[in-house]
């Protein structure tokens, strides 16, 4: 056996030894699936696990995290249309809950925040909607804490980035008139 060979060899084993470990960032926790099931939750740091996929990690960022809900159309109680949207500051603390209890966390999130918000607005005029911003925003924050702490995640805060009157574009002032001809 050469010296090169020798040296593959051992290098093949070093890296074998090595594969366990997993190294978690101070940001970050680690979810460790075994075979499919959580299992625990690797802290910052040099982290051992199964090799051979027996152990699966997937790396959860729990600093907090913003998240800007789309712009959204309702109608008011008086026929006013308008536009909303919604910035939401959320921390993860429950990582196997935020990796396991819903498949898309930001989506679902946002679907609630939609909802919650919908159900108020129509509920109200412009003028009283616009007067109680503040409370609506209290109200879509503890929503929120209530429906999101299952999943893993805190509400941080929840703010109004825009409420406003819609206001219509028309693109063609004739009826049979084309953009192109």
């Amino acid at each position: 056996m050469s010296w090169i060979e020798a040296l593959v060899t051992n290098i093949k084993e070093l890296v074998a030894f090595l594969a366990p470990f997993r190294v978690i960032q101070s940001y970050e926790r680690g979810v460790v699936m075994r075979l499919g099931i959580p299992h625990r939750v690797m802290e910052p740091g040099l982290n051992w696990r199964w090799p051979l996929n027996i152990e699966r990690v997937t790396e959860i960022n729990v600093v907090e995290q913003t998240m800007d809900l789309m712009v959204q159309s309702i109608t008011t109680a008086d026929d006013v249309s308008a536009t909303f949207s919604v910035n939401l500051v959320y921390c993860v603390s429950d990582p196997i809950a935020y990796h396991t209890a819903v498949s898309d966390f930001e989506r679902s999130a946002e679907a609630y925040a939609r909802i919650h918000l919908s159900q108020r607005a129509r509920d109200k005029a412009w003028k009283d909607l616009l007067a109680d911003q503040k409370k609506l925003e209290q109200s879509l924050e503890g929503t929120l804490s209530t429906r999101l702490k299952p999943w893993g995640a805190e509400v941080v805060s929840v703010g109004f980035t825009d409420l406003t009157r819609a206001r219509p574009i028309r693109l063609f002032s004739e009826p049979n008139k084309s953009l192109f001809g």
